[in-house]
């Protein structure tokens, strides 16, 4: 579920279970059901509120959705050059 579904989900379910807590609390409560890659990026990022902390957590989702996984792109899908030259070794030698 994206950052605007997980915000609706707690509204709806601190709605239904009668809960009214402080906004540091709901801050807390949010940020603790986020996904983890998302949290990591915002949990030092400067706030005022939920509704400005929630705006961050989108802007970084859809960042995130922007970059490449390192997994098909990133550096460990080509040899370093060290290893690119021990494999060159290798098959001169075999020749």
């Amino acid at each position: 579920m994206n950052v605007e579904e997980y915000r609706q989900q707690m509204e709806l379910l601190l709605l239904r279970a009668g809960l009214r807590e402080e906004e540091r609390t709901n801050i807390a409560r949010f940020l603790s059901g986020l996904n983890m890659e998302v949290r990591d990026k915002v949990e030092f990022l400067p706030y005022r509120d939920l509704a400005e902390l929630v705006q961050l957590c989108i802007r970084v989702e859809q960042q995130l959705k922007r970059k490449p996984s390192s997994k098909s792109y990133g550096f460990h899908s080509y040899p370093r050059k060290d290893q690119a030259q021990g494999i060159l070794c290798r098959s001169k030698a075999s020749w």
